[in-house]
């Protein structure tokens, strides 16, 4: 019993060690993505500057692009693992004999929404300062 109890435990920790990883990983290529995605639009956001934004509205820009982009990948992949927990609950043969199925709560919704929202504000907080700090002059001069 005391064996069954340490292998609990210690797929435990695993779950949560891939879920980290997973987390950093998502972390990582997101942030990837928001620099790439700034380097290619600097001469856009020289225009931006010289038609009248201000760095706080070129920073809100950035921030704002990329908690919508975070969100609607959320609110897509939360919206396809409702779908499968209620096909799988459709399906008597695989439910276990406790009667346990997976749910999707509204707070499996909103933790997920969460946890988008601080991936991109972390991912893009850099991208959106260097836009930020963008010298009008400098970006038009590399055209």
């Amino acid at each position: 019993m005391q064996g069954g109890v340490q292998s609990a435990i210690d797929i435990e920790f695993f779950i949560k060690a891939v879920i980290g990883a997973s987390l950093f990983m998502l972390l990582f290529l997101t942030a990837n993505v928001m620099m790439q995605s700034v380097r290619e639009r600097i001469p856009e956001f020289a225009v931006l500057k010289t038609i009248g934004f201000t760095d706080g509205g070129i920073f809100a820009l950035v921030l704002c692009e990329a908690v919508t982009e975070c969100v609607l990948g959320a609110v897509i992949g939360l919206g396809i693992a409702l779908t499968t927990v209620f096909l799988i609950s459709r399906i008597s043969v695989l439910k276990l004999s406790a009667g346990f199925l997976p749910q999707v709560t509204p707070l499996v919704f909103l933790s997920g929404t969460g946890l988008a929202i601080a991936v991109a504000l972390i991912s893009a907080l850099q991208p959106a300062w260097r836009a930020k700090r963008l010298s009008v002059v400098n970006a038009l001069a590399n055209r």
